[in-house]
């Protein structure tokens, strides 16, 4: 049961986390990663943290999944084991 609140509240946290780290690098414009392409434009501080966040998550999905998953499947996995070994003590 453990393992699986952890692996539930983790990424949630993970989340509010990158929300207030992007509001707080709020500075009145979106875009403009790439200059040379396009400029930054004056955004929303709610435009400019989607848009961050949905950078962001492409990139580290893209980049990390399979150590996303075992990091998301690994609390359960223990919570399981833990679980058992007590049932097992327990009878």
């Amino acid at each position: 049961m453990w393992g699986t609140w952890a692996a539930l509240v983790a990424p949630l946290l993970i989340l509010i986390a990158s929300m207030v780290w992007l509001a707080l690098s709020y500075d009145g414009k979106c875009g403009g990663f790439l200059p040379w392409l396009a400029a930054a434009k004056p955004c929303t501080l709610a435009e400019y943290v989607v848009g961050d966040l949905s950078l962001l998550a492409l990139i580290t999905w893209t980049g990390y999944w399979p150590l996303i998953i075992v990091l998301l499947a690994l609390p359960v996995g223990i919570g399981y084991v833990l679980d058992r070994r007590r049932e097992r003590h327990a009878t």
